[in-house]
């Protein structure tokens, strides 16, 4: 059960990571947007989500084995990313990556029984 709350915890924290770092990068022009970039809370959060969820893939790596804990946490986060990026970036999703994540989603199934 501990496994499947931290894998939650991991999706959120970097999906929304991700999707915030995303938007702050998306008005980024040359050198002097990278200065503005840094400072840009979304950024700063984005990195701060990131780092979170890094440490929550440590804290759960240590206590369950790589190959049931890499599979979940990937399948799970990357259809979380792409939903999300659908939903809240308006980005386009097609028929092959909605079938895509149905694959993993039967995959997360037989990795985790």
């Amino acid at each position: 059960m501990l496994l499947f709350v931290l894998c939650i915890v991991y999706t959120a924290l970097n999906t929304s990571g991700l999707l915030l770092l995303r938007v702050s990068l998306q008005h980024m022009h040359g050198s002097a947007g990278v200065r503005s970039v840094i400072v840009d809370p979304r950024f700063i959060g984005g990195v701060i989500c990131y780092g979170l969820a890094f440490m929550t893939w440590l804290v759960t790596l240590s206590t369950n084995p790589l190959s049931t804990v890499y599979p979940l946490f990937v399948g799970v986060a990357y259809s979380s990313v792409v939903l999300a990026s659908f939903g809240l970036l308006h980005e386009h999703v097609t028929t092959p990556k909605l079938a895509g994540i149905g694959l993993v989603g039967v995959g997360i199934l037989f990795v985790v029984r």
